[in-house]
């Protein structure tokens, strides 16, 4: 097989693999919404899976505005923790918030 042969392949590789328009339909439509690996990460183990409350109150409906989520967020509140850029960024905490006004109690 011929380097130009290989190097071909591996780009229609790539390109399959980095592409999900290409092999699997629209993007939008199969992945998930952008908040829900976040929530999933920080948020789930202790306001459950959807928001619904576990160890910690629930928090689906959403009653509060970004700009006080990110001053709860970041500060921490009673039993809450503070939560660091470092382990959520302001961008991954935006996604959330976006991700719980989509959710239904």
């Amino acid at each position: 097989m011929s380097k130009q042969r290989r190097c071909g392949r591996g780009w229609v590789w790539v390109i399959a693999m980095a592409s999900p328009v290409l092999v699997n339909g629209s993007p939008e439509k199969d992945a998930p919404p952008a908040g829900a690996e976040p929530f999933a990460r920080v948020c789930a183990a202790c306001h459950g899976a959807n928001g619904e409350g576990d160890k910690a109150p629930p928090i689906v409906p959403l009653a509060y505005m970004e700009d006080q989520i990110t001053v709860v967020v970041r500060s921490g509140q009673g039993e809450m923790p503070p939560i660091p850029k470092v382990a959520l960024s302001d961008a991954e905490l935006s996604a959330i918030v976006a991700y719980l006004n989509q959710l239904k109690p």
